[in-house]
């Protein structure tokens, strides 16, 4: 096999066979000998040693840069190459120590191939999701700041629970900010857990967080406007912070404005006190759904804020940004919309592949 080859079984794995463009990623991430190390996982260290004549010390020594660079994901159950695009993309855009070495060139290909090929997928993916009567691949959690006081939130809607229940909690830079570099919102903003939280702080790509240190990030990237989004699964490793300019999730919703079947509301949605409301149009600017307009109220000379339910996704930013305090969010959806039970993901079990941003 030629080093052309070992790029193209790698682009083939990940669901893209023949692309030019993803070849180029790889070609980028990757030096020929490390490809054909990545496609020969996930056999063994020895293995491979005897295949390719090398040495188990160097072999070893290309899996750790491997996995440094977020082509390889290593456990203790062994080493294997990307489960998919996200997983790959995710990992080797996330990592800020190998900026001399990878970026910009590596985020400007993720863009290429992303545009031309992976976000039209993304599309499909949830165009075809709503085709059979399933529920979007993700949801909104509201920000925690904008239900403050409210009772009775449901473990998967609680940020501070969360919070609570964490073993281990890390912060690293946003993989699709890094690659985009389409908005100057906060890159430090992909919030991980436990055993996710363990596998970024090991890379090195992640900073370790207390408690204390944790709700103040939240707060942080909800004064910063970000959208706090997961998994329809329970069993999550990541919180994304998202915005409409940048995101994996969001960009290509808003792209194929494909936003209702992609995404699903929280529980929640705003509304606006007329009374109080100082037409300040601070939650205009802040909301990323355009679900506010300012209108002439009734006995007011001044423009008022309104809040077209339809368009309102119930993340609560809005409510953060009124000065006056006057936009409070309300219970609209049951308990049924958000998944039943919420446990840590992989607490006290070994890492696997799938959990690596699963969602």
């Amino acid at each position: 096999m030629t080093s052309t080859d070992f790029y193209s079984v790698l682009t083939e794995r990940l669901g893209y066979p023949g692309s030019v463009r993803l070849q180029r990623v790889l070609e980028k991430l990757m030096s020929p000998d490390e490809a054909e190390i990545a496609m020969l996982l996930p056999a063994t260290q020895e293995e491979i040693s005897q295949k390719l004549g090398i040495s188990e010390e160097k072999i070893k020594e290309r899996i750790s840069w491997l996995h440094k660079k977020g082509a390889i994901v290593s456990t203790g159950r062994g080493n294997f190459f990307a489960r998919d695009i996200h997983q790959i993309r995710n990992a080797s855009a996330s990592i800020p120590s190998l900026n001399n070495v990878l970026m910009p060139e590596l985020a400007d290909l993720w863009e290429d191939f992303s545009q031309a090929e992976w976000y039209p997928v993304l599309a499909q993916k949830a165009s075809h999701r709503a085709e059979q009567g399933l529920a979007p691949a993700s949801r909104i959690i509201p920000a925690r700041q904008a239900l403050e006081g409210f009772p009775n939130l449901l473990p998967g809607e609680d940020i501070r629970a969360m919070i609570d229940k964490a073993e281990v909690m890390a912060i690293a830079p946003c993989p699709c900010r890094r690659q985009t570099r389409r908005c100057d919102k906060l890159v430090m903003a992909c919030f991980q857990f436990n055993k996710g939280a363990e596998y970024t702080i090991g890379r090195g790509t992640g900073r370790e967080l207390t408690k204390t240190e944790a709700i103040r990030v939240f707060n942080d990237i909800e004064d910063n406007g970000l959208i706090h989004t997961v998994g329809y699964d329970p069993n999550f490793t990541t919180i994304c912070n998202c915005c409409k300019d940048c995101c994996q999730l969001l960009y290509p919703l808003f792209k194929y404005n494909l936003l209702n079947k992609g995404l699903s509301k929280s529980r929640f949605e705003a509304s606006v006190d007329q009374e109080t409301c100082d037409g300040c149009q601070d939650c205009v600017e802040r909301c990323q759904f355009d679900a506010i307009e300012m209108r002439k109220a009734p006995g007011s000379k001044r423009l008022k804020a309104f809040i077209n339910p339809e368009k309102c996704w119930g993340c609560g930013l809005c409510v953060i940004a009124c000065p006056a305090k006057s936009i409070k969010m309300n219970m609209a959806r049951p308990e049924e919309f958000i998944p039943p039970v919420f446990t840590h993901p992989s607490a006290g079990r070994e890492i696997t592949p799938e959990d690596i941003h699963r969602h």
